[in-house]
């Protein structure tokens, strides 16, 4: 037995979760770890080819109305994060660019935020976990959490009023990532595109980056609090936008604390539903409220 494998007193065959806590499953045969799969299903001379059955995992084992969180392998959120830093590099270029070059950089962030960002979900959970992103990263959910949700909205709004609030008593100057939909007036067509992005697909595809791959990943080397609070601070940065100028210092201090309270949602739960519900209710009031204030404008 190597000295990477998990230690193993009992002489009962059967799969063992790695005691070090990396998430990994080996398979003890009664002799021996077996660590390739090609081992365990009959791919050595002397193996009978009969197909073991799947291990059981932690987030199967729900005894209580809220799973517990597993981690995946730190790769997970190194990559992760290198996901964000090259979208931020590629948001900053687009904003300095004009023309077609800034064409083609808005249609690529496009495509990062609704299928690249469920891309790099699904990678993270087959090269670091077990490939369930069901098991993985929590993509699952129960009627409970669209209450849940709907209070974790009103939570995050009520979060959000108070920090701007404190933001400006402080002098800092007020930043917003909404400044498009502002210089673009009530165009109803513009908002309805809004309504389905950042309603409906961002609330998704950010929830399985940051608080599916990215905070699981943390989770293995760092205590879940500070997993929670690194991928909030890189949820907060994400969302810098260099015509703000100074004002990111209010957007990065707002949505990073966003992102705390909904990866505290997301580690209560054990669950992406919940955050989704919140993040997706708590954009469209965002977003109604900007529609109602142009109307008095």
């Amino acid at each position: 037995m190597s000295d990477s494998s998990p230690r193993q007193e009992s002489a009962t065959p059967g799969w063992y979760p790695d005691p070090r806590g990396s998430g990994t499953w080996y398979w003890w045969d009664g002799d021996r770890w077996v660590t390739s799969s090609a081992s365990v299903y009959g791919g050595e001379p002397g193996v009978p080819v009969t197909r073991i059955p799947v291990p059981p995992h932690p987030a199967d084992r729900v005894t209580r109305w809220f799973p517990e969180i597993t981690p995946l392998r730190g790769g997970a959120a190194v990559f992760a994060v290198g996901f964000v830093a090259v979208t931020l590099a590629l948001n900053t270029v687009a904003t300095t660019s004009d023309g077609a070059a800034a064409q083609l950089l808005a249609l690529v962030l496009l495509g990062i935020s609704t299928f690249g960002m469920v891309a790099a979900a699904w990678f993270g959970s087959w090269r670091w976990g077990t490939g369930d992103l069901r098991r993985d990263i929590g993509l699952r959910g129960r009627w409970l959490d669209l209450g849940i949700g709907f209070v974790g909205s009103i939570g995050l709004t009520v979060l959000l009023a108070v920090i701007s609030l404190l933001m400006t008593f402080a002098g800092a100057p007020k930043g917003t990532n909404l400044s498009e939909a502002e210089r673009a007036g009530r165009n109803p067509m513009f908002f309805a595109v809004l309504f389905v992005l950042a309603g409906v697909v961002a609330p998704v595809t950010e929830e399985m980056l940051f608080r599916g791959v990215m905070l699981r990943g943390l989770h293995a080397r760092l205590p879940l609090w500070v997993a929670t609070l690194v991928q909030a601070a890189v949820f907060g940065l994400a969302h810098f936008t260099p015509s703000q100028g100074w004002g990111n210092l209010t957007l990065v201090v707002a949505l990073g604390s966003l992102g705390f309270v909904l990866g505290a949602l997301a580690n209560a739960t054990g669950r992406l539903a919940p955050g989704m519900v919140a993040h997706s209710l708590f954009n469209c009031i965002q977003l109604s409220l900007l529609w109602v204030s142009l109307g008095r404008i």
